[in-house]
């Protein structure tokens, strides 16, 4: 009977104790860790299919493994000998002889029982569960994947792809559990030079200094404005930075940007994730990615994303020889592949990312890798900028979709800068890219007026961008040029972008310098001469908006002088004066300012006054 390892669904209730092997192995020891269960690598030869006919493939183990994955207490057969292996080792044959691609029970194999499995064994909370023997065969299945892998990788197979980034993600349940096991391929204390292997241990010595993060979720809070409206941390019940990272839609973090900087930081060897990279590169894996990228063969974007973010995650692990050899040459052909994209393949890309960050994702991926190079900051410096010329493309050139992709990107820059800005103690330590840069960038490259041309009437889309101005009022850019181009945006326009543009303002309004305030006034005062019976009530609904919740006064001061000057208006109907005076006794009775009483005989004088001439 085959052995196999049990794990409850998340958040299904199981204790740990039940994501166990309910029996032991029987004559199927845990392997030896020195001991390979792949074959040897040698090619078969005289393999002659007809055509048409499929390879042979064990589909009574892949039919059992099916079957045991998708049951509601899932079960993975990790141990020797076990249905997952049985297939790796089947998938591995086939590979080695270019047939893999013949047979469609393998090819479905690839798809859904090896990424299920995988997906199952290293990333589900259940992980933490299990015996040391357990993740000893995790372990095996592993290595055994890692072949597979790198028989695949000049074949472009995505899903195979995507379980490489997954198997050397280091902030994987099974990585981040078994982080501090000893690397075999890099024994402690070995001096072995860094020509004869691809990666080594952290040193656990001299953890790089990145803060907790904790300490980090205020000032990434603070970053979106002082009102505190996108407040993450209390609207998504976040305590820590990890968890925030989890919830990348809702607040725009770089998951992969942060999490890489807070992998750094952990005191973790990650010694099975460095044999697993060495056995990689001992394979000839290197050599292959390599080649893929010099070779003349086409590629797309999906594909290059997909071959690089592995890397990417692991980069801290990496020796500096590998990422010399084997990766500064991709350095430099990347960027030059994707800006001679021409606009139309450009935009086709980006409508077809499943991911909707390939394009960014590739570029911070190489800016990870070139900063472990000593001496290559104008190179990460160049990465940076060209990470913007990207965006700036998109945004220009994109529908709908792709426009909104560019936009999480713009969000997400702004968020690790903001994040970056609050972590370094040390001047010394600050990346090139800095806040200053990116408002300085958003203002010469005429950012906001790109987003205000269309899709206004999108309330998501108008989302990203009050993120984009939250950050530009933060770092003192937003100008009157641009606050003119906001109110132009909705003057005229459907009622769902005049809606949109007045939640806007009402919520950004807090944030604002007295200037801006006064220029904003202006733009009602304005807005209000010329504007239609409908659009008055519209400005109206605004204008007294912006006086609720005002404990100070100032606003509510500035709102019931504007409301008082425009009920006086010589061409005013009498229903919209009604509504003026109506909105004007409705802010006196509700308000919130410490001073309303004085507030109130204040404008009961006016009135008085108003009477007697």
């Amino acid at each position: 009977m085959t052995i196999v390892m049990r794990g409850g669904q998340i958040g299904g209730g199981d204790s740990p104790q039940d994501n166990v092997p309910t029996q032991p192995p029987r004559n199927n020891p845990v392997p030896s860790p020195n001991v390979l269960t792949e074959s040897d690598g040698s090619q078969d030869e005289g393999i002659d299919l007809p055509e048409g006919q499929e390879p042979d493939f064990p589909v009574t183990e892949l039919a059992r493994l099916d079957e045991m994955i998708n049951r509601p207490r899932w079960v993975v057969p990790v141990l020797p000998k076990g249905e997952l292996e049985v297939l790796l080792d089947a998938s591995i044959n086939l590979c080695k002889i270019g047939l893999d691609t013949r047979s469609e029970v393998c090819q479905r194999f690839f798809r859904d029982g090896l990424t299920i499995s995988f997906t199952k064994i290293l990333t589900d909370e259940a992980v933490s569960g299990w015996k040391f023997e357990i993740h000893r065969c995790i372990m095996k299945n592993c290595e055994h994947l890692i072949q597979l892998c790198v028989l695949k990788l000049n074949q472009d197979c995505l899903p195979i792809l995507e379980l490489l980034a997954m198997v050397l993600n280091p902030n994987s349940k099974f990585h981040t559990f078994n982080g501090t096991r000893p690397s075999e391929s890099v024994p402690t204390g070995s001096q072995l030079p860094d020509e004869e292997i691809f990666a080594r241990p952290a040193d656990l010595r001299t953890p790089k200094n990145v803060a907790s993060a904790s300490t980090n979720i205020k000032p990434i809070t603070l970053s979106f404005g002082k009102r505190g409206l996108v407040r993450m941390g209390s609207r998504l019940g976040i305590t820590s930075l990890d968890e925030l990272l989890l919830d990348d839609v809702s607040s725009n973090i770089d998951i992969i940007e942060l999490t890489l900087n807070i992998n750094a930081g952990q005191e973790h060897g990650n010694g099975w994730l460095v044999d697993l990279i060495n056995k990689f590169g001992n394979l000839g894996g290197f050599n292959l990615l390599l080649e893929r990228f010099q070779s003349d063969n086409a590629i797309t974007v999906p594909v290059i994303a997909a071959l690089i973010r592995p890397f990417g995650m692991c980069h801290d692990l990496l020796t500096v020889h590998t990422i010399e050899k084997f990766f500064m040459p991709i350095v430099e052909i990347v960027p030059s592949f994707l800006d001679n994209l021409t606009d139309e393949e450009l935009k086709k890309e980006a409508k077809n990312e499943t991911k909707n960050d390939a394009l960014s994702g590739i570029v911070k991926a190489l800016k990870f890798l070139a900063a472990k190079v000593p001496n290559q900051e104008t190179t990460v410096k160049n990465l940076e900028t060209f990470r913007l010329k990207m965006i700036l493309r998109l945004l220009q050139i994109s529908s709908f979709n792709g426009k909104m992709n560019a936009l999480n990107e713009v969000n997400k820059v702004i968020a690790s800068v903001s994040y970056y800005t609050h972590r370094h103690a040390n001047p010394e330590e600050e990346d090139w890219l800095t806040a200053e840069r990116v408002a300085e960038w958003i203002k010469e490259n005429k950012v906001l007026q790109i987003v205000l041309r269309d899709s206004l009437h999108q309330p998501q889309y108008v989302e990203k961008l009050e993120k984009i101005l939250r950050f530009v009022i933060k770092e003192k850019s937003l100008t009157l040029e641009d606050l003119d181009d906001i109110w132009a945006a909705q003057s005229g326009k459907h009622e769902a972008i005049v809606k949109n543009v007045h939640d806007l303002l009402a919520k950004l309004a807090w944030d604002f310098t007295p200037e801006q305030l006064d220029h904003l006034f202006e733009c009602f005062q304005t807005s209000w001469t010329n504007a239609s019976k409908k659009q008055r009530e519209k400005l109206l609904e605004l204008i007294r908006r912006l006086a609720e919740d005002d404990k100070d006064g100032v606003m509510a001061h500035k709102v019931l002088n504007l409301l008082w000057s425009l009920a006086h208006s010589n061409d005013v109907p009498t229903d919209i004066m009604d509504q003026a005076l109506t909105a004007h006794v409705k802010i006196l009775d509700y308000s919130c300012s410490q001073d309303r009483d004085s507030q109130k005989t204040h404008w009961l004088d006016r009135c008085v006054e108003e009477l007697k001439n």
